[in-house]
C-alpha cells in the first residue's frame, strides 16, 4: 500500500525541528493523499511554536516527511515545509522526562 515511500527510520539521529505550525499526523503521507483515491489518514495533534524530535524520516513522490516525537511524548508525522526548520540541537532536550 505504501510503494513509493523510501523510508529511514532509526532514533539515532538526535536531531531537533523547530515547528512553527504543523499537523501531526498518524500515518507517513499528507492527509487526502494520493489525491485520486486518499489512503486513510488523521491529524492526531496541531503543534504551534514548538520543538519536536526526529525519530526518522521518509520521502514519497510528492513530498518529505518526518517521524517525531513531541515533549510531551506523542509520536507521529509531520510534513516538511517552510514552517518546520532544523535546528543545531539534541533531542534530548525536548524530551519528555520519563516516568
Amino acid at each position: 500500500m505504501l510503494a513509493g515511500l523510501l523510508f529511514t527510520f532509526g532514533c539515532d539521529q538526535e536531531r531537533t525541528l523547530q515547528v512553527q505550525k504543523a499537523q501531526l499526523l498518524e500515518k507517513p503521507y499528507p492527509l487526502g493523499y494520493p489525491s485520486a483515491a486518499p489512503w486513510p489518514n488523521r491529524a492526531v495533534e496541531n503543534l504551534v511554536d514548538t520543538r519536536v524530535c526526529v525519530l526518522g524520516e521518509s520521502y514519497g513522490k510528492d513530498f518529505h516527511v518526518f517521524r517525531v516525537r513531541t515533549s510531551s511524548g506523542s509520536e507521529g508525522y509531520i510534513l516538511d515545509t517552510p514552517s518546520v526548520n532544523e535546528l543545531a540541537e539534541s533531542c534530548r532536550l525536548v524530551t519528555a522526562p520519563s516516568k
